[in-house]
């Protein structure tokens, strides 16, 4: 069977984030990435590098 294939583009990814939770957290995570169609990886890579942004805009000085 072909494999499946998405609008978005196919990057390799070499490299490896781990992460420790409970069982709580892991749940809420699981049921937030169901909910938008997305595997517990691309939901949790997304909102990673969401806040990632958001954290180095906001310490960028901007000159009007």
């Amino acid at each position: 069977m072909p494999a499946k294939t998405s609008s978005r583009s196919v990057r390799p990814r070499d490299l490896t984030l781990n992460i420790r939770t409970d069982s709580r957290r892991r749940n809420l995570i699981d049921r937030a990435a169901e909910a938008l169609g997305q595997t517990r990886s691309e939901f949790m890579l997304a909102a990673a590098c969401r806040e990632a942004e958001s954290v180095l805009l906001d310490q960028r000085f901007f000159l009007v």
